[in-house]
């Protein structure tokens, strides 16, 4: 084989494998029961997981603007602050079953966040946007924002047709007032089932925290409120709830541990439970202990949003993620809340100790400038200087070689209005000097 082509096929080989790594889309689904309000909309995207060369995952978007213009932007993503990568994770006993779940402890899980990038003008206006991501095992999946347009990618389908819905949001600054803590608590039954007909098999948690990821995109933007996962906690079914009402025990189960799990301060606590074979899960809203019991769903991304609504008693409205419960053949065209919602949050304000408000403005940094020393007069400074200041003086303690010098200094003070102190002869002391010297004669003659 000629030498030339060896590196050749190096290069083609690496070229192969990093377009392996990528997940690319450009397929599209329009979902939503309402038309856009304009017609621009995302043409395609490409995400790039961490290799060698990019320690950070990153992507590509193809946008379509409502002037016909397309333009192809860097999508930087960031490690999540709603889930971080640092949150406290209880491990579960050893009678949960499998423990060799993938990344149950979050530790191969990304969620991140994102922003556009514009490739030749950092100062252009870019349309309004979110993302709140995953990736795991090299798969991506989560629901972003782009212009009045809410795009959708389903780790469950599998599906390489992303699916768009319309939004009606006005919110263009994405900078909630309110950030709120909650906690996940998973059990065995929904991390793994060999008999899950939805395809969550052993990756259940990884659903679960993308819905509440999800979530936060869609409250932050629409109610104007963030959120915090605090803890995840994994629990079997049978610690959680064992009667016949779930319900009331998982209210038992919270009074009792909610302190020392350090939930106390949580706003909500969402229960992903899966069904045991012996008894459904019925998902239901619990507003006066704040926690959602939730089942598996086909819309997993979307649901935990629905039940967050009805937790913090947002009124149903057509059209939006309170409106009737979507089924199977309804896959939620609607996912934002409305002006009207977002008001009656504000009208019904969260408890205080529950929620921390945010500031987006700069702090301000006091600037103390130095006062201006007080300047002295130059009549007073030479008032106040050292009694002679020049040469030899008559206050001076160094040894004088001749009295030339002392006669230098006392005419050197009389000439300089001074200088000199309390060694110089002024006006006066002449005068009295004269009157001394005639008194003296004046003596002298009278002695005589």
């Amino acid at each position: 084989m000629p030498r030339f082509l060896t590196p050749l096929l190096v290069l083609m080989l690496l070229i192969t494998s990093g377009a392996s790594s990528a997940q690319q889309y450009s397929s599209f689904r329009f979902v939503s029961d309402t038309l856009p309000v304009n017609g621009s909309s995302v043409t395609s995207i490409e995400f790039f997981a961490p290799d060698q060369s990019n320690s950070t995952p990153n992507a590509t978007l193809s946008y379509l603007d409502v002037a016909g213009l397309s333009t192809v932007y860097l999508i930087e993503f960031t490690p999540s602050e709603i889930i971080r990568s640092t949150v406290p994770v209880y491990m579960p006993s050893a009678d949960f079953g499998i423990t060799d779940v993938s990344s149950i402890d979050l530790e191969e899980v990304h969620f991140l966040t994102g922003r556009l990038i514009h490739p030749d003008n950092a100062n252009a206006t870019l349309p309004p946007h979110w993302f709140r991501m995953t990736l795991h095992e090299g798969v991506w999946s989560g629901v972003f924002r782009i212009a009045d347009r809410i795009y959708t990618i389903d780790r469950l389908k599998k599906e390489t047709v992303v699916e768009v819905r319309t939004t009606q949001s006005s919110n263009t600054s994405f900078q909630p007032a309110t950030q709120v803590k909650l906690t996940a608590l998973i059990d065995e039954n929904y991390v793994f089932s060999n008999t899950d007909s939805l395809g969550m098999e052993s990756g259940g948690h990884i659903f679960a925290l993308e819905s509440m990821h999800v979530m936060d995109g869609l409250s932050a933007d629409s109610l104007g409120i963030t959120l915090k996962l605090e803890q995840l906690v994994y629990l079997t079914a049978a610690e959680l709830a064992t009667g016949i009402e779930p319900s009331s025990e998982i209210s038992n189960w919270l009074e009792i541990n909610a302190a020392a799990f350090g939930m106390s301060d949580n706003l909500a606590t969402f229960i992903f439970r899966g069904a045991d074979g012996t008894k459904s899960t019925t998902t239901s809203v619990n507003s006066k202990n704040n926690f959602v019991l939730q089942g598996k769903s086909p819309h997993y991304q979307f649901d935990t949003a629905h039940y967050f609504g009805q937790l913090l008693g947002v009124p149903e409205e057509h059209g939006t993620l309170q409106s009737i419960k979507s089924s199977a053949t309804n896959p939620m065209p609607a996912v934002h809340w409305s002006e009207a919602q977002r008001a009656f949050i504000n009208n019904n304000l969260l408890p205080a100790t529950l929620t921390q408000t945010l500031s987006y403005d700069a702090p301000v940094i006091e600037v103390t400038e130095a006062e201006a020393p007080n300047v002295i007069p130059d009549h007073i400074l030479d008032s106040e200087s050292p009694e002679i200041t020049s040469g030899g003086g008559i206050q001076d303690d160094e040894p004088q070689s001749n009295n030339g010098d002392i006669a230098s200094g006392e005419n050197s003070a009389i000439a300089t209005g001074g200088n000199g102190g309390g060694g110089a002869l002024t006006p006066l002391s002449l005068l009295a000097l004269l009157f001394s010297v005639r008194a003296f004669r004046s003596r002298e003659y009278h002695n005589r």
